[in-house]
């Protein structure tokens, strides 16, 4: 395994051997743009426009014939890497570091979602796959247990307590008990679930292509409230500001009261919309087929120029229009970062107007994932193994700050 990190210097890792002979002749010869581009998935100056900076870049070995396709960001020290033959690799996030590699299925099995359970004196990798729940150990990757499921998840799941929810086939949100090793309970919404139910502090939001928007209790199933929209839901649904966001194939953009489940407000577009939603606690995003990217405000109300509140009425406010392509992954700083899949672009958007303040190309990365919303890590992956890490560079630059301040306290 080779591991490149970005520290004063670059410095080349072979497992846990420093190449102190090849970190000197960088050092003489510093690689030229062209080189550094070469060798990272994202180039410095690339990363640099996001917003970020490198903190490492690392190669997996794959099983022969093998290539890599999902990469998941979990809670805790690691990031999970699986292959198309559903073997999986655990990698410490601090350092690039392979921990254990081991299969968790058959090789057909498709991996859905990786998740980190640590309850009490417990810590558990729990796999899903389209059968089952395969439970690692996260020690030494082997597998525990093998849980099956009554249903076939059709989305990734989310961790809550003792329970990983996801949507089911048949239009379900299940949950299964992993604890216990069985399935719970479910409850239906009709249609297909094509994006993940998400978490709102102690609740569950999901969405389906029949239109219905649900918020449930994540510990009791019981359900707080319940929409019927005027048409599909197919992209993930948002939450912020107190309000839970879903765009609709009726052309709107809803907002409802996580409180009481009361419109908001509800922006109307000319296409059918069928985009995830992103919202980073202003503002809200959706992409509209023939017009791009647009933002919305959160809120209810605003201030006007004297400083006063004012209501914003139940048709939306919208704040600018782009032309990135794509769903919104998450916010670094002023800035949100748009990916496109099919293009294999990654977006910097200003926040404050819209405007495109970068754009990376990135034809080998065949998967991304973010450790949360807001100035998070960013992991890069490629189909041979090759993974890299980013971090939102103020967030860095405030952490150096700090150890820096500890360091010459008295």
């Amino acid at each position: 395994m080779r591991t490149i990190n970005f520290v004063s210097t670059i410095a080349l890792v072979c497992g846990t051997t420093l190449a102190c002979a090849t970190s000197a002749a960088l050092a003489q010869t510093p690689p030229t743009a062209e080189q550094l581009d070469a060798i990272f998935l994202a180039g410095p100056s690339a990363v640099d426009s996001l917003g970020m900076r490198t903190v490492w870049q690392t190669k997996i070995t794959l099983p022969p014939q093998a290539s890599a396709s999902r990469v998941f960001s979990t809670n805790g020290d690691s990031v999970f890497v699986a292959d198309n033959g559903a073997h999986l690799v655990r990698v410490l996030s601090q350092t690039g570091l392979t921990v254990w590699q081991n299969a968790c299925g058959r090789g057909n099995d498709r991996v859905h979602d990786v998740d980190r359970a640590q309850l009490r004196s417990s810590d558990e990798i729990l796999v899903t796959l389209d059968t089952a729940i395969a439970v690692l150990d996260t020690g030494n990757g082997t597998l525990s247990r093998p849980e099956k499921l009554e249903r076939i998840p059709t989305t990734e799941s989310v961790l809550f307590s003792k329970f990983l929810i996801f949507g089911s086939k048949g239009g379900f949100i299940s949950w299964q008990q992993y604890l216990a090793g069985c399935s719970w309970k479910s409850n239906e919404l009709g249609g297909v679930i094509q994006s993940p139910p998400i978490l709102v502090g102690n609740m569950v939001a999901a969405a389906s292509t029949s239109g219905q928007l649900v918020l449930l209790d994540a510990e009791t199933t019981r359900q707080v409230w319940r929409k019927k929209l005027g048409g599909a839901i197919e992209g993930r649904v948002a939450a912020g500001s107190g309000a839970i966001f879903a765009a609709c194939s009726d052309h709107a953009v809803h907002a409802y009261e996580i409180a009481t489940g009361a419109l908001r407000w509800r922006y109307l577009t000319e296409a059918p919309l069928s985009s995830d939603v992103f919202c980073d606690g202003e503002l809200v995003y959706t992409q509209v087929p023939g017009q791009g990217l647009i933002a919305l405000t959160a809120a209810a109300t605003s201030m006007d120029a004297q400083g006063k509140q004012e209501m914003l009425g139940r048709d939306g406010r919208l704040c600018w229009k782009s032309t990135a392509r794509g769903n919104v992954v998450c916010r670094v700083a002023q800035q949100i970062l748009v990916w496109d899949a099919p293009s294999k672009t990654l977006t910097a958007v200003h926040t404050s107007d819209g405007s495109t303040t970068a754009t990376v190309a990135l034809p080998r990365v065949v998967s991304l994932a973010v450790s949360g919303p807001l100035d998070p890590d960013l992991y890069l992956l490629s189909a041979d193994g090759t993974l890299q890490r980013c971090e939102a560079r103020d967030r860095a630059t405030a952490q150096a700050k700090e150890v820096a301040s500890q360091a010459t306290a008295p």
